[in-house]
């Protein structure tokens, strides 16, 4: 139980956390770069291709930021 409770704090921190430090969803920064090929997509699609257009040291990057921000 207290590890779920620790978890759960822990989710909220880094969510507002990083609302505070965009100022917002990160939606608006995929938007800025958009081609204008892409203009036609919905932020979420801009989202995805954002996503999919990540190198795999960037994504192991990520994930192990985000498994040291777990140790507690």
């Amino acid at each position: 139980m207290p590890t779920a409770i620790f978890l759960a704090l822990n989710g909220i921190v880094l969510f507002v956390t990083e609302k505070l430090r965009r100022g917002g969803t990160g939606r608006r920064r995929a938007e800025g770069a958009v081609t204008p090929d892409e203009q036609h997509l919905s932020p979420d699609e801009l989202s995805d291709l954002r996503i999919t257009r990540m190198t795999i040291r960037q994504a192991v990057t990520i994930g192990a930021a985000q498994i040291l921000a777990l140790i507690p």
